[in-house]
């Protein structure tokens, strides 16, 4: 004969199963506490029962933080669809009533706690756990059976309370307590450049005694992840170094620390650092009571030396989808980026332009992954000019502009777009305006609009001289065979950058108010070239590193390429004849003509599809304050030109080939950087030293380096 057990025994059943000591009775209705144990005054116990249809429950631990969902599966009969919506409707009630009980669970114990707390005594510094551990008290507490009292803080706010007796043995928190997310923090937090974050109380004052940095208790390793997440949002830009302990396991099982340890360190672009000590389990308490605080130092600062800065990974994602012409255009594109997270800062901004002779050589996918790095981006290809300032003056924030096709703008053929050139023009400076006229009814008003913004532009051929002198000029090519990136797809790809730039806009936020606005600037980067690098260069300094260094080389590079370049059709014309005069000091009109058509790779044989005309001669040379004159050889008398009257204007627009670079400085080929995997694993084995853990408490980080 089979016996049918009671829905209501089948949950009794459920209860047992998981571990705990069910209750004897189960009643339905509202949720039920009871003892999980022998101890009948131990109620951390609790369950929420429903036994009309479809019975259903709940039941867990608040100590342990257990919980369990159960279902009524005895019947083989398909539910119909109104008993499968009452079950989910049952179900969520069930989840409602949980988070109802256990918020007055957290508030009780958190009351609790405050109480305990303030009638707790200081912790003395000869506590057996202190002495057994190597560590000192840094804040504790100690209640009257002689137990440390370690504060869980969430949100700044105590919530609950962990209790470690004198022999460190049946650890536990208050029952009732919220853990979840919960920490202490042991050391300075006042704008701290690294964080490290560990399991315990031990293992944390160990750290902080062999490195100076401060230290995040998350109490377990299930709450790593949660207490990381919190201080990334705290401190944007920080480093911070999640410190597992090594639970090695000889069955082939998880290591439940590194694991744990590694997802939370993936989570916040930081690194984990892992002790290890002859393939046995260890934190890093036991490294420091074992092998002395340098060896846990040494661990440290390994993590710390290859973990990459916010720029790095702006750099990395860059150099994933956009081939560059060179690591100094690489590096620039980065800087630029992270510049328009900033724009309340800069007195100007420089536009950056990518340019190339010929379609298909990557400006438009620069300007696409540009598109998810940047605050509130706006492409424009075809926007009119109302748009863009309409756009500018919106009050929730400037927009960075992305312009594509910028050749339509600026060509010969494009006088309706005089609007956007003039705010192109103007708005690299803050507090520019432009003005437009409107119709109102039958008047004519003058309108002022703000043109101050980040702008990206993309095109073919060149730019107006006024633009160029402003911007930061890449000049892109096909890529290469050889040249491989990854495609770019918006849809997967693209959240991946939106994520980054979250993180930018968090880390612009928090370092703003220590940025140094005056840069140094690298000889010979002076006037409009310090101009549009001394956004870039702050940048730089305030992630520092290596940044520093490289953003100095690149700007030296870039501004070298341009002094390269000739500039405008009257420069080229006056560099050209200081190339043809030599050491003549007169020579005819017709001599010139002659002797610049005849230059290789110059445009005077067609301007326009005429040759260079002496009166076109004449006309270019007139506003350097130059004109032909009677000039006299020898005998004879002719119109032409002296060379005194060219030397004013060779010293003011040509630069001579020593001042080609920056008052001599070369620019330096930068070594590509391999990129910085976010999250890097780094042990230590065999590091010894015979400095005691109280030796070393009371130095600085830079004390405890040097005399490791």
């Amino acid at each position: 004969m089979t016996t049918t057990l009671s829905a209501a025994d089948q949950f009794r059943q459920a209860i047992e199963a998981a571990g705990l000591t069910p209750p004897e009775t189960i009643i339905a209705g509202g949720i039920q506490r009871f003892a999980t144990n022998s101890d009948p005054g131990d109620m951390a116990g609790w369950y929420i029962f429903f036994e009309d249809g479809l019975a259903a429950g709940k039941f867990g631990d608040f100590r342990t933080g257990i919980e369990h969902t159960w279902k009524d599966r005895s019947s083989d009969t398909p539910l119909t669809t109104s008993e499968r919506r009452a079950a989910q409707q049952r179900m969520a009630e069930l989840q409602r009533l949980h988070r109802e009980a256990e918020a007055r669970l957290h508030a009780e114990a958190a009351e609790r706690a405050g109480q305990i707390w303030n009638a707790a005594a200081p912790a003395p510094v000869d506590h057996p756990y202190l002495q057994l551990k190597q560590v000192q008290s840094h804040g504790l507490g100690v209640d009257q059976h002689d137990q440390l009292i370690v504060p869980i803080y969430i949100n700044d706010t105590l919530a609950s309370l962990q209790f470690i007796p004198p022999d460190g043995q049946d650890k536990r928190y208050l029952f009732g307590g919220e853990k979840k997310g919960g920490s202490f923090a042991i050391g300075d937090l006042t704008q701290p450049t690294t964080i490290l974050i560990a399991e315990g109380y031990a293992t944390a004052s160990s750290l902080h005694q062999a490195t100076g940095f401060p230290v995040a208790i998350a109490f377990d390793a299930g709450n790593l992840k949660l207490v990381a997440q919190h201080y990334r949002q705290q401190f944007p830009s920080a480093v911070i170094v999640v410190c597992a302990d090594n639970d090695v396991r000889t069955d082939g099982t998880i290591n439940t620390g590194v694991e744990k340890g590694r997802e939370a360190a993936q989570a916040i672009n930081g690194v984990i650092a892992i002790p290890e000590l002859d393939g046995a389990k260890v934190d890093f308490n036991d490294l420091l009571v074992q092998r002395g605080p340098c060896a846990v130092r040494e661990v440290i600062q390994a993590a710390l030396d290859q973990q990459g800065s916010i720029l790095d990974e702006v750099y990395d994602f860059l150099g994933r989808f956009v081939s560059y012409p060179s690591e100094a255009a690489h590096v620039a594109h980065t800087l630029w980026i992270c510049h328009t997270h900033l724009m309340d800062q800069w007195e100007s901004t420089p536009r950056i332009a990518f340019l190339s002779p010929e379609p298909g050589s990557g400006k438009t996918r620069a300007l696409e992954i540009t598109e998810t790095l940047v605050p509130r981006p706006m492409q424009s290809i075809n926007a009119t000019a109302a748009a863009l300032f309409r756009k500018i003056s919106d009050p929730k924030g400037t927009p960075t502009i992305l312009y594509d096709e910028i050749d339509t703008i600026f060509g010969p053929k494009a006088k309706e777009h005089e609007d956007i050139r003039a705010m192109i023009n103007a708005g690299h400076r803050r507090g520019a305006v432009a003005y437009r006229c409107a119709l109102k009814g039958k008047a004519v008003e003058l309108e002022e609009f703000p043109a101050y913004c980040a702008v990206a532009l993309a095109g073919l051929g060149n730019l107006p001289d006024t633009i160029l002198t402003r911007s930061i000029v890449i000049k892109m090519r096909r890529r290469a065979p050889t040249e491989q990136v990854e495609p770019y797809r918006r849809k997967t790809n693209g959240p991946e950058g939106h994520r980054l730039r979250e993180r930018l806009a968090a880390w612009a936020t928090h370092v703003a108010p220590t940025l140094n606005l005056s840069p140094e600037m690298p000889p010979g980067i002076t006037d409009r070239n310090a101009d549009i690098w001394e956004a870039l260069l702050t940048i730089a300094d305030a992630v520092g590193g290596d940044w520093p260094a490289r953003a100095r080389v690149t700007a030296v590079t870039l501004v070298t390429g341009t002094m390269g370049d000739k500039g405008s059709l009257g420069v080229k014309l006056l560099t050209d004849l200081q190339t043809i005069f030599k050491d003549r000091d007169v020579m005819a009109t017709t001599e010139i003509l002659e002797e610049l058509i005849s230059l290789e790779e110059s445009p005077w044989g067609d301007l326009r599809g005429k040759p260079l005309d002496g009166r076109r001669l004449s006309k270019l040379l007139k506003p350097y304050g130059i004109a032909p004159k009677p000039v006299r050889r020898g005998e004879s008398v002719f119109k032409g030109y002296e060379q005194t009257d060219l030397q004013d204007a060779w010293s003011r627009y040509v630069p001579s080939e020593s001042t080609n670079t920056p008052l001599g400085v070369s620019p330096l080929p930068l070594s590509p950087i391999v990129p910085v995997t976010p999250v890097t694993t780094v042990t230590d084995e065999n590091t010894t030293s015979a400095t005691s853990a109280t030796d070393m408490s009371s130095l600085s980080s830079e004390e405890t380096i040097d005399l490791c």
